[in-house]
């Protein structure tokens, strides 16, 4: 948000909508927005996930650019972070169990979705979603590192999301998405519901972006070493998922499922994101600006 135009906020996005059309832009999707500290950040140090970041606009500011995205024929996507909070300006824990000691992320206390006091956790969290795609309208929620969102619950909370989501999108007439990223090469997040899977609408596939990165490139350290063969990207546009139960360099053992199964508008493939990668000491690292 910060760069993308001269002021840095939501109104300055709209004064290059019409830039995005013309490109055949279709849908913008907007980092996290949730208040941080300091007025420049990707987002994902949010603390305060009801309070859209007042240095960007607040929601006012957001709801003037889904407006002009919308009367532009454009969808919107938000990345919400329910994975883990930022380390400075949290003070959920004085108020609640908001988190858990079981689980771990690289970014902090693991949230607490499966443990005593959940239920008013989850519940928290689920109310922040239907607050985007009720009261701001956002078309479409890109969920961060799902598979850091831990739950062993026999419903699981992004089931529960998935639902409440696709019944407000009925309810309104209105074509409503919950998409999870996530590096497991998992088909169960966007299997349904009916068949034991969390039924939500696509999930990441960064097979394709590896291997195009490594091809052209030639990396071949961290998870691009399982990467760079002209028949990976064959198997990236044809199946899915490069990586589908084989063996995994990397990893050491083997990896994913298969998504020759999943229908291609399930599974979302880039050539390039937010994530600034690199592999220097045999592991690949994400560098997420904090500034």
């Amino acid at each position: 948000m910060g760069c993308f135009s001269p002021s840095g906020d939501f109104d300055g996005v709209i004064r290059q909508l019409d830039v995005l059309q013309d490109l055949g832009i279709t849908a913008l999707e907007i980092m996290p927005v949730a208040q941080f500290p300091g007025v420049r950040n990707w987002g994902y140090d949010g603390v305060f996930p009801f309070a859209v970041q007042n240095s960007y606009g607040g929601p006012a500011g957001l709801k003037r650019l889904v407006n002009a995205c919308h009367l532009r024929g454009m969808a919107v996507v938000l990345d919400v972070v329910y994975n883990h909070f930022g380390p400075e300006g949290d003070y959920f824990a004085d108020f609640g169990g908001y988190f858990t000691q079981r689980y771990g992320t690289p970014w902090g206390h693991a949230i607490n979705f499966d443990g005593p006091d959940s239920d008013h956790v989850r519940r928290f969290f689920l109310e922040n979603v239907m607050y985007w795609i009720s009261d701001l309208h956002i078309d479409a929620l890109r969920l961060d590192a799902i598979q850091l969102i831990f739950d062993g619950t026999a419903e699981p909370f992004l089931s529960e999301v998935a639902q409440a989501v696709h019944d407000e999108g009925e309810e309104s007439g209105r074509h409503v998405h919950v998409m999870g990223e996530t590096n497991q090469n998992d088909v169960h997040p966007v299997t349904p519901a009916g068949q034991g899977g969390l039924g939500l609408d696509a999930v990441w596939s960064d097979g394709f972006h590896r291997s195009v990165h490594s091809r052209l490139t030639g990396e071949r350290m961290g998870y691009f070493a399982d990467y760079g063969r002209p028949d990976h990207l064959a198997k990236a546009c044809r199946e899915g998922f490069v990586l589908d139960g084989c063996y995994s360099r990397h990893r050491g053992r083997r990896h994913g499922s298969s998504s020759r199964a999943v229908p291609g508008h399930r599974l979302i493939v880039f050539v390039q994101n937010h994530d600034l990668e690199r592999a220097d000491d045999g592991a690949a690292h994400c560098f997420r600006d904090s500034s």
